[in-house]
């Protein structure tokens, strides 16, 4: 029954009540009736909210008094760019965010800094290392990570303080199994390694080594000095080299092996660039696989 309403004076469907003396819509009933008086019980002052988000506000406590109490709970983090103070949750503060305010948290320098550590992580991520962006519990944003899994714990400790050296916070290192699948062509057969993973969880780091792992600019390994560079061919011995040395003293060689034919003429160029000219590369050989040897070299491979 469609009828004028008292209040809004609209002709709507009206809301009868039980003594069937106000007839009003269903809108300015609702609107009547869906908000009740409180009392704060931390301040005094009374608010007026609905029914149903009176469980938002526990303990009685008005939306200025709740949200003091929220940051009372967070933890006060200064930016070490800017220097301003943040809250934070405990919950929103694990181990490899940098603490950097929302201004300062992508305002970093693209360029790998020259140093031997920097050079030792472009080199072992090149060789065993790998990049990854993915999403964290299906949400927008993404973690941004630099990870590693090898075999040699003093290789992958070795790794992980390198990324603390150049970074403002430690990585994450552990140990876990890893599955691998039987291939008859090579003969191997399926079982499983025990592993050595550093995981890196560093915005900064991953846009830094994506030019150079992904889109493969080799070239930009040439702009750095002779300390970038020695740190840079110790990190790819360590992921991709053999050390054989003689027990007669008459042969000794280190051998790099890659599939990347462009990435061993840069590692040539870099071990040229120290004084080291005795290399050459052979192959291809099975799988596509180049090798880069130096013969004659006093550089030792991590254990």
């Amino acid at each position: 029954m469609k009828l004028t309403c008292p209040k809004c004076h609209k002709e709507r469907d009206v809301y009868q009540s039980r003594n069937g003396n106000n007839a009003i819509c269903r809108p300015c009933f609702l609107s009547k009736s869906a908000t009740v008086v409180a009392v704060c019980s931390n301040c005094g002052e009374s608010r007026k909210i609905r029914p149903t988000k009176q469980c938002q506000y526990p303990a009685g406590l008005c939306r200025k008094c709740y949200d003091a109490l929220r940051i009372a709970r967070r933890r006060a983090v200064t930016c070490p760019r800017c220097g301003k103070v943040r809250w934070k949750r405990p919950c929103e503060l694990p181990h490899y965010q940098t603490g950097r305010c929302n201004n300062c948290k992508f305002d970093y320098d693209p360029q790998i800094p020259d140093r031997y550590e920097a050079g030792y992580v472009v080199g072992a991520v090149l060789g065993d290392g790998y990049l990854s962006a993915e999403n964290v519990q299906n949400r927008v944003a993404k973690s941004y990570r630099v990870r590693l899994d090898v075999k040699s714990e003093p290789f992958a400790r070795r790794f992980a303080l390198a990324l603390e050296t150049c970074s403002d916070h430690k990585p994450w290192i552990g140990e876990c199994d890893r599955s691998y699948k039987a291939n008859p062509a090579i003969g191997m057969r399926a079982g499983t390694t025990h592993r050595y993973r550093v995981v890196f969880s560093d915005r900064e780091w991953y846009e830094k080594l994506l030019p150079i792992k992904r889109e493969k600019k080799y070239y930009l390994l040439a702009d750095f000095g002779l300390e970038f560079t020695s740190g840079f061919v110790q990190g790819f011995l360590d992921a991709e080299g053999y050390v054989f040395n003689d027990p007669l003293g008459k042969k000794s060689y280190i051998d790099f092996a890659n599939k990347d034919h462009a990435l061993l003429e840069n590692v040539e160029a870099a071990l040229n660039r120290m004084g080291l000219h005795r290399t050459r590369i052979y192959g291809p050989y099975q799988r596509g696989v180049y090798h880069l040897r130096l013969k004659d070299s006093t550089l030792q491979k991590t254990a």
